[in-house]
This record gives C-alpha cells, structure tokens and sequence, in this order.
C-alpha cells in the first residue's frame, strides 16, 4: 500500500523546515548551472503566441472551476514560450434559467468572442460543451475544442471532426462497494442531490441504474432539490445506522446556492454519520473516501491534450477516459474504526501522521553532491540534444524550402508548351517536363533514363548530326531541325550546362514543334500558286480561243467544199478509176469524206466550250456575277470540266438529274467551283475503274430546296476525320498535293448561297455528300 501525505500538519513543522532547507539548496544550485551552461535557444527558441480560451460552466470560486483552472495552467505554464489564457464562465450553478443561458449569456459570450481568435477552446462542464457546439460553425469556427468535466452530449462531441474529450465517469458502484465494506451492517443510504443542474442530474440517473445491482443489500432514500434547512432538519432524525452520500450541491429556501464551505460545514456540523461522495474536492471536509474523481486532474489532462494538438503530434483517439483514484481522509478513518490497512493498495491518504525519519548533515550533503552532479550532467546532455535538435530543425526547414522551391519550378517547367529535357554525357534523358511525354506521344515507357535518339528515332543507336553531341563537344548552343518517325517537324536547340571544373555536364534540350508553321507556310505558298495557275490558265484559254476560231471558221468553209466536191469525185471515179486522195484511195475514203469537216467543227465546239468553261472557272466573280441560275447546266458544265479525271477514275459514271428542277439565284462560275471540286474528290477516293460515281439533282416543293447528291463507291472517311474535312488546310492526301483547301472554300461558298453541305461515308463503302440550295423564291411562285 503507497501511501501518499498530501496535506500539510503543524504537527510535523520541524521535519517540513528541514525538507523546505534543502529544496531551496537544489533550486538554487540548479539555477546556477542553468544559468551557467544553458544555451540562448534554450531560453527563448521560438517567439510563437498561442492563446487558448477555457469556458467554465460554473462560475468563478466555484471549486470544481477552480480545480480544473488549476489543473490547466498547471500544465500550460512554461511548456511554450508565450500562450496567453482567456477564462470565462456561463455560471449555470447559480443562474439556472434556461432565458438566461440562451439569451443574455450567449450573447454576451457571442459578443466578446466574436472578434478575437483562438488556437484551441478548453471547455468545462455540459453547458459550456453545448456551447462550443452550437457554434461551431459561428465564432468557435475550425477551432478545436476540448471538453472535460461533462456528462451530456459526449456522443455527438465525438463524432465531430476537431472536438477531443476527457472522459470521467464517477464511480458510483466503487463508492457503494465501498460502503458495504467499511460499514456492514448500514443498509440505509441518503443521497443528497440536484436534479436542476444538467450534470449532477446525469449523475442521479447513473445512480439509479447503478443501485439496482444493490438491490436487498441497501435501502435508497433520494433527497433532491431540497432546501438546506429542510436537510438539515432531515439529517438529525435519519437512524444512526444510516450513510450520507453527496451528489450535488444544496440551495436555501430563498434558492441561492451555498458556498463550499457552508456546504461542508453542514454536513459536518448536523450529522456524525459517514459522508462520502464522488470527487475528490470533498476530501478532506468530512467525507471518508473511496474512488474519487478528480477535477484537477481532468484540468490537466485536458491541458496536455491542448499542449499535443499545438504542437502537432498526433492525438491517438478523440477521447480520453480517466479512471477514478481511491483516495481516503486518514482522520475520518481513525473517527470511524476502519483500519487503514483495509483500503485498497496504492491509495492516497491525506492527513497522515508525521514520521520521525532523519538524516545526518553527512548523509545530506553526500545526497546533495550527488543530485547536483547528476543536474550538471543532466543539463549538459540536454544542451547538447537541444543542439542536436536545433540543427535537426533546421535541416529539415532548409529541405522543406528545397522541396517547395524544386515543386515550384517542375510546376513552371511542366507549364512550358515546348518540350523540355536534360540529358547526360552518355545520351540519357536524365528528366524531362509533360510536354516531351505529348511530343513522343508517352508509347516509349518511362522518359527518364531512355537514350533521346530512341526517343526521337526510335533506334538504339547515337544519331548523326545530334544537336546535343555537337553542344557537348563545342560547348555552345546548337540549333537543328528533326523529323520524327511520324513526320511531324520540330525545331530542337541544345544549351550546355556547365560544372565547376568548366566542362560541359549536361545539356539540356529545348524541342518545339513546328509542324503546323511549316504546313501553314507551304499551304500559303500553295494557294498562291493556285491564284497563279488561275490567271495563267485564264491566259492560256485565251490564247488556245482565237486560233480555235479560225479552225473552226475553216472548218465550215471546207465542209461546204466537201459538199460541192463530192459529185466530182464521184464522177471522176467512174470515168477513170480508182485514184489515190490525200495518199488514200478515193473507194476507202469516199463514205468517211462527208463526215471528216462535221467532226473537225465539232472538236473545234468542243474545244471552245471547254476553253470558255476555263475562263468562268479562273475569273473572278463580281458582285454582279450573280444571277439565276439552273443547277442542272452546272453540273452538266462542271462534268465537262473534269471529264478526262472522270474517264481515268471510273467506267461508271452517272448523271441523274431532275427535268424539272427550279432556278436557284447565285454564280454560276462558285456553283461549277464547287461541283468541280466534289467530283474530284469522289474520282480520287475511287480505288478501281469498275468502282462507280452517281449525281442526282431532286426538288422538293415543300421544302423549297434543290437537293444534288454526289455518290461514289470509294474507299471512304474515317469518323474521326468526317468532323475535320472541312477545316481549312486539312487533308488526308498532303503526299499527293492536296492543300486541304478545296472542301473549305467549298463550303463557304455554299453557306453564302444559305445552303448546306453534308457528308455520310462508311469506310470500305463510299462515301455521299448531299448539297442543298434554296430555290430561287419567285421561280417557286411561278
């Protein structure tokens, strides 16, 4: 059994002087080797203010208050370097009514509270946990809260995010076990209580529960919310075999609360029988003992909590539970005729006797020398683990900034739009930022460590003309051009980077790609020379037009002479015989004769009409250009146009067209453009002449439009390409000359008209593009 003096006894003031004598010793010579080898940080390492708010739910003077004040600052003194502490208290024990906790202390607290700030709020008793509760999301906002001394609303304190309790349920079965122990043949039990107050209502609920398991061991009697003078009265007639258990506090006649002491000295000075309770603030005023709660104990616990929480180290479960300390009043023992060896080992007893234990001055001061000694090492060895510490602290904030400078700057370089990598003497990609895994399309594995010329070539050999190889070997910045595997362009400029020593380490290469530029280029380059071949063919049409129309003036002549000189060839013949014409004799000749001029005029129109479909294709419109048109002409001309196209692309060729189809208002020359341009598409996608070509012109009156759709059966659009085709400079046939400019400029032309133009294509099967044309309004009227 520990047993454990912890009031003091004018009985024992010699043996206590003696003991005063040599603290002051050992804190005096502790003081002089702190001061002596305690380094400046140990004094004041961090310059950190905290402040902590406590909320009582009693007021102030009130023991338990008092006790779990202590408690806290008794833990919060001199851990840290500066926590300042703000008390305030919601007097529930004397005020009550419920107006008067939700109204005039709510917004009294609501009002200091809300312009200030706090690192953590202790909180003590159920009315101030309800409080920190019902505001945490106003002013307690994000602020942890620890809770103590309360009995009410734990469960929902538990279960939210930055609330941490201290858990410590009074022992009631303990105490009652307690009873039957010491006083056997007691079978009535008082308990004196309040039932007005939250908490000790909690308590009064417990005990019923509890006093069931008593049941035919001991008689209850509940005295609640009496008056002091009618317990008082109640006290003297209880019979002598009966105990007193307090469980709460007591009110006089006119309701106000009795102070501690006038409390205890009731009890003391009323009744001689055994008083116990369940806190330990009642040690000492008459009650015997047994397991005793302990506020200051809760105070201090909740503060150590505070303490890890301001520190940041980790806080292994929301809530704690402390276990109740049997702890007795050695005089109510000895009052009582029980043995102080029947209280249960490792118990606290106050008022013990003192002993006559003394020591020689020799033996002192050898314990003295001693103790020091082991100061001085101990101060030392603190000293040099504070310095351990601090370097260690300090270590690890310089990593701390390495780590966010080094996130920083990979969060730029990644945001770079070109390609980025450092590469090493022997050809490896030592890093590289996202845009280099988007240019190699990330199918080579993990960049880093693969050899850059895979990466660009996909080859397992160093590359000839390698920018990086001529910057390691000349030390200055190299520019060069590449084409990848899948033909795209980049412009790729290696930078040395130079070590210590003056030797290039590293180069780091810069790859842009320019494949777009390049092809943006080339595709003006292209359309200029479209322009230009327009004009030379407009040229070149007039230039072929006039010596056509002497043929074909000619032609006329000399078939007009073909016919007059028929009846003589034929009379020459009969006379004389066979006769050779031109080196061909007369009888081969004569039946093909008539038929040779009409063809030469006819090839001659032929050519003219070619050579005039030429020039309205090249020229220019104008805004007069416009008129009303016939669909069906245009495509008749347009087919015209592309015929030799059409006769190497297909056997097959269709035209469909409606004999009845309305005028449609627009240019002519645009319409041809645009038909033009389809049916070359349509004979380019042919993969084989027995593969055919249809156009079909439809009118529909209700809907007022002209409808021209031009199929084939060539090899089809992906439908990851149909949603492109018409974008300007998109092509799929960039290897065989195309600008992707045809299908663009097509389709503006047709959204002038208010048209549209659609496309359906099924790889492998052809493809069908629909145009449709508003008809001209007055020719529908007509």
């Amino acid at each position: 059994m520990a047993i454990q003096n912890r009031r003091n006894n004018p009985c024992a003031s010699s043996a206590r002087l003696g003991r005063i004598t040599i603290m002051c010793l050992l804190v005096l010579s502790f003081l002089l080797l702190l001061n002596g080898s305690a380094p400046a940080a140990y004094q004041k390492s961090r310059t950190d203010i905290y402040h902590i708010l406590v909320l009582h739910s009693y007021h102030p003077g009130f023991p338990c208050t008092e006790t779990i004040t202590e408690g806290i600052q008794s833990i919060l003194s001199g851990q840290l370097p500066d926590i300042h502490i703000d008390i305030e208290y919601i007097d529930s024990k004397r005020h009550k009514d419920p107006i008067y906790i939700s109204k005039i202390v709510d917004g009294m607290l609501h009002y200091k509270l809300e312009s200030r700030t706090y690192d953590i709020v202790i909180v003590s008793g159920n009315e101030a946990l309800s409080f920190a509760l019902d505001h945490r999301s106003s002013i307690l906002k994000g602020i942890p809260v620890i809770y103590c001394a309360a009995n009410a609303n734990l469960e929902k304190a538990t279960s939210l995010s930055g609330v941490y309790g201290i858990r410590s349920k009074p022992d009631i079965a303990g105490v009652l076990r307690q009873i039957r122990k010491f006083h056997p043949n007691s079978r009535n039990v008082v308990v004196i209580g309040d039932t007005t107050d939250s908490y000790d209502y909690n308590n009064y609920l417990n005990f019923i529960d509890v006093a069931k398991s008593f049941a035919g061991e001991i008689d209850f009697d509940y005295w609640n919310d009496l008056s002091s003078e009618t317990i008082k009265q109640k006290l003297t007639e209880l019979p002598k075999d009966s105990v007193v258990v307090i469980n709460g506090y007591l009110n006089d006649r006119a309701g106000n609360l009795l102070s501690f002491n006038e409390q205890n000295t009731l009890f003391r000075t009323t009744t001689n029988l055994p008083l116990y309770s369940f806190w330990d603030i009642y040690l000492g005023e008459g009650i015997i003992g047994g397991p005793l709660t302990s506020p200051r104990a809760q105070g201090k616990a909740a503060a150590h909590l505070a303490l890890a929480i301001l520190k940041g180290d980790e806080v292994p479960t929301k809530s704690t539970s402390l276990a109740p300390h049997f702890m007795f009043d050695y005089n109510q023992l000895r009052r009582f005729g029980i043995f102080p060896g029947s209280i249960p080992g490792g118990s606290d007893v106050i008022n013990l006797p003192p002993n006559n234990f003394q020591i020689s001055k020799g033996q002192f001061w050898f314990a003295l020398s001693i103790l020091v000694s082991s100061i001085a090492i101990s101060l030392i060895l603190s000293r040099n683990i504070m310095n351990r510490k601090i370097a260690e602290a300090r270590l690890r904030e310089s990593e701390r900034k390495f780590r966010d400078l080094s996130q920083q700057f990979g969060i730029i370089l990644d945001g770079i739009s070109d390609g980025l990598s450092l590469i090493s003497p022997d050809m490896k990609v030592v890093w590289s930022n996202k845009s280099t895994e988007t240019f190699f399309n990330g199918t080579l594995g993990a960049i880093p460590g693969e050899n850059c010329c895979k990466l660009l070539y996909n080859r397992s050999s160093v590359c000839e003309d390698c920018p990086a190889i001529k910057s390691f070997a000349t030390g200055e910045r190299v520019e060069s051009i590449i084409t990848t595997p899948d033909e795209r362009t980049l412009e790729v400029k290696a930078f040395p980077v130079v070590g210590a020593t003056g030797m290039v380490t590293h180069v780091i290469m810069l790859a842009s790609d320019i494949t777009e530029k390049n092809q943006l280029l080339e595709d003006s380059i292209r359309t200029g020379k479209l322009a230009s071949i327009g004009e030379l063919a407009a040229g070149v049409a007039h230039e072929i037009n006039n010596p056509n129309a002497v043929i074909m003036l000619n032609s006329e002549i000399l078939k007009k002479v073909s016919v007059s000189l028929t009846p003589i060839l034929h009379q020459h013949f009969a006379a004389n015989g066979e006769f050779l014409l031109g080196g061909v004799r007369y009888n081969e000749i004569k039946h093909d004769l008539p038929f040779l001029f009409s063809e030469i005029v006819d090839s001659a129109g032929r050519i003219k009409r070619i050579v005039d479909d030429l020039k309205n294709f090249a020229r220019e419109d104008e805004p007069e250009a416009e008129g009303i048109i016939n669909i069906n002409d245009a495509i008749c001309t347009s087919a015209r146009l592309v015929g030799n196209a059409i006769k190497n692309a297909t056997d097959h060729f269709q035209l469909d067209l409606c004999a009845e189809m309305p005028l449609i208002r627009g240019s002519l020359q645009r319409i041809e453009q645009v038909m033009v341009n389809l049916i070359l598409n349509s004979c380019q996608a042919l993969p084989a002449k027995d593969r055919g070509i249809r156009i079909a012109t439809v009118y529909h009156p209700g809907a007022g439009e002209c409808f021209v759709t031009i199929a084939d059966e060539g090899v089809g659009i992906p439908g990851e390409y149909l949603a492109k085709i018409t974008d300007p400079f998109f092509t799929t046939k960039r290897t065989q000359g195309g600008t992707g400019l045809g299908l663009s400029i097509s389709m503006r032309i047709v959204r002038d008209l208010k048209g549209a133009l659609s496309f359906n294509s099924k790889v492998g099967e052809g493809t069908t593009v629909t145009l449709t044309i508003p008809v001209y309004k007055e020719a529908m009227s007509a």
